[in-house]
């Protein structure tokens, strides 16, 4: 399995946008976000057990401040099926996660970022700040119940992006055209 997507978002207008105070500081105004996903599984014999190898790799930039945000990912992972309704799983490996931008660039006397005639701040694109950098191992486990066609939960825990993750969601399907979900990340 191997797949890449893409989108792109643009914010037009600042109203009901926050940032520093007498800025337009606030909104993404254009990002564009890629990512390339690949995975192969097997099931050895007529186990209940699946194995697999994943990788993945996505890169987010948005146009205020020249940030980019990009984090890949090599692991293997496991699920077993312990009935037709219940899984668990696990999934370890390796991660590199990095947040950059431009600098802001700051007045010497206040302290206070420099701002151009509409508001916004100026920011130097030939000097990069790094907000966030990670490479080690992560893991991650899981539980999947679904006793029904109309009923799923599921819930994740583990160690991932440098800190805790947990993640659950509930699923109910009234319908071809109706349904009702409740995420927790």
């Amino acid at each position: 399995y191997a797949s890449y997507n893409a989108g792109y978002t643009f914010t037009a207008g600042r109203g009901g946008q926050a940032g520093l105070a007498g800025t337009n500081a606030a909104g993404l105004r254009e990002s564009f976000t890629h990512g390339i996903q690949t995975s192969i599984g097997w099931q050895p014999g007529s186990s209940r057990l699946t194995l697999g190898l994943q990788s993945s790799w996505r890169e987010t930039r948005q146009e205020r401040f020249d940030q980019r945000f990009e984090t890949a990912r090599v692991g293997a992972l496991a699920n077993l099926y312990v009935d037709r309704s219940l899984r668990g799983g696990v999934n370890v490996g390796y991660e590199t996660v990095e947040n950059t931008q431009a600098a802001i660039i700051l007045d010497p006397l206040t302290g206070f970022p420099v701002l151009d005639d509409d508001g916004d701040v100026v920011t130097d694109p030939g000097v990069r700040v790094t907000g966030f950098e990670r490479r080690g191992a992560f893991g991650l486990a899981n539980v999947s119940y679904t006793p029904s066609p109309r009923f799923a939960a599921n819930m994740t825990a583990g160690y991932q992006d440098g800190g805790a993750y947990l993640s659950g969601r509930l699923g109910y399907r009234a319908g071809n055209y109706t349904s009702l979900s409740a995420t927790v990340d």
